[in-house]
C-alpha cells in the first residue's frame, strides 16, 4: 500500500469511506486497545521490516471532490484521500488556479496538507481556506486558514485532532487553457 512497496506486513489495514466509518473504527480500536495509524496515498512513505502492530487507517476512499462558488469566491473542497493528480485534473477542467504548483507532486490532499507540501515558491498554507479534522473524542472539527499553523513542511495538528479528513481551498476563475499551459510548464520543468 506503500508507493515504494516495501516494508512489513501492518496486523490490519482498513479503508473507511465515510467519517462515521472512521468513528466506529477508532471507537473500536479504543476499546480493544488497539493502536492506528493514519495512512493517506503511502506516497515516498518506508514502512520498517517488522511491518505495524495495530490497525493502518488507509483514507483512499475518502475521495469526495468538489468546486463550490459562492459570494466570497471559489473553494475546492477536497477529501483526505483525493490525489493531488486529480485535483489538479479538476482545477484545468474548472479554470482554476492558484494550486498549479501541486503538479507533478505524488501523494493525496490529506498527506499535501500534514505536510503543508510546496513547491516553486508556493504551499498548501497559501491556498487553504479551512482544513477539517477527525478528533479523539470522536468529533469533526473545521479550522478555518487563521486558525491553523503551518510551517515549513509541516502543519501543527490542533489539540486532540488525529485526522486531516478534508480540505477547502480558496482558487481564482481563469481560462482553463492558462491553467492548463502552467500545469504544463511545471511538469516540464520537474522533468528536467
Amino acid at each position: 500500500y506503500t508507493s515504494f512497496g516495501m516494508g512489513g506486513p501492518a496486523d490490519a489495514v482498513v479503508f473507511p469511506s465515510t467519517a462515521e466509518q472512521i468513528k466506529n473504527l477508532l471507537a473500536f480500536a479504543a476499546q480493544e486497545g488497539l493502536p492506528f495509524m493514519p495512512l493517506g496515498n503511502g506516497t515516498n512513505l518506508i514502512a520498517g521490516d517488522g511491518g505495524y502492530r495495530g490497525v493502518m487507517v488507509c483514507l483512499k476512499r475518502l475521495n469526495r471532490l468538489e468546486t463550490v462558488e459562492d459570494d466570497g469566491g471559489i473553494a475546492l473542497k477536497a477529501e483526505a484521500g483525493v490525489t493531488l493528480a486529480d485535483v489538479m485534473g479538476r482545477t484545468i477542467q474548472d479554470g482554476l488556479t492558484g494550486m498549479e504548483f501541486c503538479a507533478g507532486v505524488p501523494g493525496s490532499v490529506g498527506g499535501a496538507v500534514r505536510m503543508n507540501a510546496g513547491a516553486y515558491g508556493r504551499e498548501i498554507k497559501d491556498v487553504a481556506a479551512a482544513v477539517t479534522f477527525f478528533t479523539l473524542q470522536s468529533e469533526i472539527v473545521e479550522q478555518k486558514r487563521r486558525e491553523l499553523q503551518f510551517s515549513y513542511r509541516r502543519l501543527a495538528m490542533p489539540p486532540d485532532s488525529i485526522i486531516v479528513l478534508a480540505a477547502d481551498f480558496s482558487l481564482v476563475r481563469t481560462r482553463r487553457e492558462e491553467v492548463r499551459a502552467r500545469v504544463e510548464e511545471i511538469l516540464a520543468r520537474r522533468r528536467e
